[in-house]
């Protein structure tokens, strides 16, 4: 949706704010498309190069949702149904309500730990120093604000001055 211009990025913006509050180094952005070797070769090189990635989207219940998938397969094990989520789920919507999309919203990279927060039944998952989240701004947010602890507690201080010149008056 971001790549085709139909959805504004926030996502990025948001977890850049909180990642420079907690005093760490946001690197790099990468928007690529749903497709599977896309996906699998950039975290690849991403996750060889950082201490951690976060994704976001491509998690819920269409077709084109393919990033626990591809996940699964750069770290080449199973994608699994998990228990956990297949009860929560079957509780919250009822067995009949256990449909097939809800029911891909299930599967998670085998070994990897889940990622619950209180913005959705559907938890993301980390596996290896990969953080896999929704691409919904309200459930990223509640879903990165879940697991902030695990990136320090030293922000970066900031100091702003306001320069009243053009910035090609300024720059040297």
């Amino acid at each position: 949706e971001v790549l085709s211009g139909r959805t504004r990025e926030a996502n990025a913006y948001y977890a850049a704010g909180k990642f420079f509050e907690r005093g760490c180094k946001l690197s790099e952005v990468a928007i690529i498309p749903d497709e599977r070797e896309a996906i699998i070769s950039t975290l690849n090189r991403l996750r060889e190069q950082y201490d951690a990635v976060i994704t976001s989207g491509g998690i819920g219940p269409t077709h084109d949702d393919i990033t626990m998938e591809s996940i699964a397969a750069a770290f080449d094990v199973e994608l699994i149904e998990h228990s956990f989520i297949v009860q929560a789920m079957t509780d919250h919507f009822g067995a009949e309500g256990l449909n097939e999309g809800r029911r891909r919203m299930t599967r998670v990279p085998q070994g990897s730990k889940l990622i619950r927060c209180e913005k959705t039944i559907a938890p993301g998952a980390r596996i290896g120093n990969v953080y896999i989240l929704a691409g919904v701004p309200y459930i990223f947010e509640s879903q990165l604000d879940s697991i902030l602890d695990q990136f320090g507690d030293r922000p970066y201080q900031r100091i702003e001055i306001e320069v009243k010149l053009p910035e090609s008056l300024f720059a040297k």
